[in-house]
C-alpha cells in the first residue's frame, strides 16, 4: 500500500475499517478514520461519504463519544437523502437507537428503531426486521411499556421462526421468555425457553439459564432454580457469577436456610465489588464523553419534575381547601409544605455550592493530595509486583489529574468570557448610566441578561431554578450585582432609594436561604454563583 497512490490507500484503509467493524474487533483510536474523512469531504467523493460517515460513528461510538457518534450518523443519513440504499439507512438507524438506549433516551430509540424497520421492510431484509423488532421492544421495554414490547417481542419472535433462522429464534426467544417472566405468564416464558434450548444449545447460555433460573424462582420451583443459578456459577464470567449467587441466596432464604443464604450473600457481594473496580475506570470515561448530552438531558427532566410536583401540589392544595373543614387541620398541611419547600431549597442550595466547590483551586488542591497518595501507593504496588493493583491506581491517578485539567481549562475559559464582557457594549453602557445617571431601556435590560448568562452559564435560569418566585425587579439587582454596579448605581438603573436597593438585597437573601443575612452577603452570593 505504501507505493500506491493516496486514492488507493485511503481506499484500502476505508475497507480495513469496515472489515475490522464487521469482524466485532473494537476501534481503538480515531486517527485512521479521520484522515478518510477528511479526504473524501476534501474530494466532494459521494459515493464514499456514506459510509465514510457511518464508520465514523462506529468509530466514535465504540470510542464512547455519543455526541460525536450521532453527529456523523447524522453526516451519513443527510448524504443518502435521495440514495436507496435501504440497507445501509437501516443500520444507520439501528445504530443511532442503539446510542439512544445507552442514554436512556427510550422515545428517540422507538423513533430510530421504527425508521429502521422501514428501511428493512423496503430492502426486504428479513433478517433485519427482526432485529428491528427486537430493539422496538428493548425500546418499548426501557418505557415500562409491557404490553408494547410483548408485542414487537412476539412479532420478532414468528419471524425468525418462519425463515427458520435459529440464531435469532434463540436470542428473542430469550428476552421473550425474560419479559413473559415479568409478566407472570409463566407458562409461556416456559414455553418460550423451551424452543430458545432446542434450537440453540451452544450459544446464549448465560441469558438463557438466567432467564430460566429466575422463571422457575418466581414459579416457586426452587429445586429447578436453583440447578440453574448453580450452572450460571460454571461460566468463567463475574456478571453470571454475580447472579448465580444471588439467586442461591434468595432460595435459601426462602427454605430458612440462613447461614447458607448469608455465605452466598458474601460471595455475592464480593463479585459486585469486582465488577464495579474493574468497570468503574471505563464508566467514568464515558460518563465525561456524554457529560454535555446528559447534562442536558438531566437538566429536562428535572424541570419536567419539578413541574409535575408544583401541579401535584396546586391539586393537592384545592382538595384540602375544598374538603377541610377544620382549621387545624388545613394549618398543619400548611406547615409542612413549607418545611418540604424550604428542604428542596436546602438541597437546591448545597447542589450549588457543590457545583462551586468543583471548580475551585479548593478542589484543585485537594485531588493534587489525592494524586500524591496514589503514587505512593503505586510505588508500595511496584514494590510488591502487584500488576493489576498498578493498573488500577495508575487509572484512578490519570482520571484525577483529567479533572484537574478540565478544571483548569474552565476556569481559564471563565476568565477570557468575564474579559470578553467587561469589553462589551451593553456592559459598559450599563456602567455609564449608573455613573451619568441615565436611563437604560426594556431591550437594554434583555441585552444584558443575554450577555450575562452567555458568560455565566446560564446565570438567570440558574437563579430562577434555585428560587422561582423571584421578580424582575430582584432579578435586574443580581444581574446588576453580577457586573459589579455599586448600590448607588442600582438605586438609579431601577429607579429605587438606595434604602429600598438594600432592603431588597437583605429580603432577597433570606428567601434564597431560608435565613437571616445582610445584603452583603447577597452580594458576595451573586459574584460566586
Amino acid at each position: 500500500m505504501d507505493k500506491e497512490n493516496q486514492r488507493i490507500q485511503m481506499y484500502y484503509q476505508l475497507l480495513y475499517t469496515k472489515a475490522a467493524d464487521k469482524a466485532y474487533i473494537p476501534h481503538k483510536s480515531d486517527s485512521i478514520i479521520r484522515r478518510i474523512v477528511n479526504y473524501y469531504e476534501r474530494k466532494s467523493a459521494m459515493e464514499y461519504l456514506p459510509e465514510t460517515y457511518y464508520y465514523a460513528g462506529r468509530v466514535y461510538s465504540d470510542l464512547g463519544d455519543a455526541p460525536q457518534a450521532l453527529d456523523y450518523f447524522q453526516k451519513a443519513l443527510e448524504t443518502l437523502r435521495t440514495s436507496k440504499d435501504h440497507r445501509l439507512i437501516s443500520r444507520i438507524y439501528s445504530q443511532m437507537g442503539t446510542l439512544y438506549v445507552y442514554q436512556r433516551v427510550y422515545d428517540e430509540a422507538l423513533s430510530v428503531f421504527k425508521k429502521s424497520y422501514y428501511h428493512d421492510a423496503l430492502s426486504a431484509d428479513t433478517v433485519g426486521q427482526i432485529y428491528s423488532l427486537r430493539d422496538i421492544g428493548r425500546a418499548f421495554t426501557g418505557c415500562n411499556k409491557a404490553d408494547n414490547a410483548l408485542f414487537y417481542y412476539e412479532s420478532a419472535y414468528r419471524l425468525a421462526q418462519r425463515i427458520q433462522h435459529t440464531h435469532m429464534t434463540s436470542v428473542v426467544a430469550i428476552e421473550l421468555a425474560g419479559l413473559y417472566t415479568q409478566l407472570g405468564m409463566y407458562e409461556k416464558a416456559e414455553q418460550t425457553v423451551r424452543t430458545s434450548t432446542q434450537v440453540g444449545k451452544r450459544k446464549n447460555q448465560i441469558p438463557r439459564f438466567s432467564v430460566m433460573a429466575d422463571l422457575y424462582l418466581q414459579m416457586g420451583n426452587l429445586d429447578s432454580a436453583a440447578y440453574y443459578y448453580h450452572r450460571l456459577l460454571e461460566f468463567d464470567n463475574y456478571y453470571s457469577k454475580q447472579g448465580g449467587y444471588e439467586g442461591l441466596s434468595k432460595i435459601c432464604r426462602q427454605r430458612h436456610q440462613y447461614k447458607e443464604a448469608l455465605e452466598y450473600i458474601d460471595i455475592y457481594l464480593a463479585y459486585t465489588d469486582s465488577i464495579k473496580k474493574h468497570t468503574d475506570t471505563e464508566t467514568i470515561r464515558k460518563m465525561h464523553s456524554l457529560y454535555n448530552y446528559q447534562l442536558r438531558e438531566k437538566e429536562n427532566q428535572r424541570l419536567k419534575d419539578i413541574n409535575t410536583r408544583q401541579n401535584t401540589q396546586v391539586v393537592g392544595l384545592l382538595f384540602i381547601l375544598i374538603l377541610s373543614a377544620v382549621s387545624v387541620f388545613s394549618y398543619s398541611q400548611y406547615s409542612r409544605r413549607k418545611k418540604e419547600q424550604k428542604r428542596e431549597q436546602q438541597r437546591r442550595l448545597e447542589e450549588e455550592k457543590e457545583r462551586q466547590y468543583r471548580k475551585s483551586l479548593q478542589f484543585i488542591e485537594e485531588n493534587k493530595k489525592h494524586i500524591q497518595y496514589l503514587e505512593h501507593q503505586l510505588q508500595t504496588s511496584k514494590s510488591e509486583k502487584d500488576q493489576l493493583h498498578q493498573e488500577l491506581l495508575h487509572a484512578q491517578k490519570e482520571l484525577i489529574e483529567d479533572t484537574n485539567r478540565q478544571v483548569v481549562s474552565a476556569q481559564k475559559e471563565q476568565i477570557l468570557s468575564e474579559a470578553s464582557l467587561k469589553h462589551s457594549d451593553i456592559y459598559i453602557l450599563f456602567h455609564q448610566s449608573a455613573k451619568n445617571m441615565s436611563k437604560v431601556t426594556d431591550a437594554d435590560w434583555i441585552t444584558l441578561q443575554d450577555a450575562v448568562d452567555k458568560t455565566y452559564q446560564n446565570f438567570s435560569k440558574r437563579l430562577c431554578a434555585l428560587y422561582p418566585k423571584i421578580t424582575e425587579q430582584e432579578m435586574h439587582v443580581c444581574l446588576l450585582l453580577k457586573i459589579s454596579i455599586s448600590a448607588t448605581g442600582i438605586a438609579h438603573l431601577t429607579m429605587r432609594s438606595k434604602q429600598a436597593v438594600t432592603s431588597s438585597r437583605k429580603k432577597l437573601y433570606e428567601k434564597i436561604h431560608g435565613q437571616q443575612g445582610s445584603p452583603d452577603k447577597l452580594d458576595q452570593f451573586i459574584q460566586d454563583f
